[in-house]
């Protein structure tokens, strides 16, 4: 070893284990949401299938579009 130079460590053989099981485990843990999630929806409204049509008397007009496009026209 040179002088001023830190030792070289590295995890013994059962730490290497030991941190690979605590990585698994929080990479589980992260991917299982429990049953409080699946029972909350997550504030998700499904919407129903279909086509809505509306009659062309009962459309609004669109608004109108003013400002500066993103190449710079008007």
């Amino acid at each position: 070893m040179t002088a001023g130079a830190a030792p070289h460590r590295s995890l013994a053989p059962g730490g290497r284990a030991a941190a690979a099981v605590v990585v698994v485990a929080l990479v589980l843990a992260g991917c299982s949401g429990g049953v409080r999630a699946e029972r909350s929806g997550g504030g998700f409204v499904q919407g129903e299938y279909g086509i809505t049509v509306v009659p062309v008397g009962d459309r609004v007009d669109a608004p109108d579009i003013a400002g500066e496009s993103l190449s710079g026209e008007e």
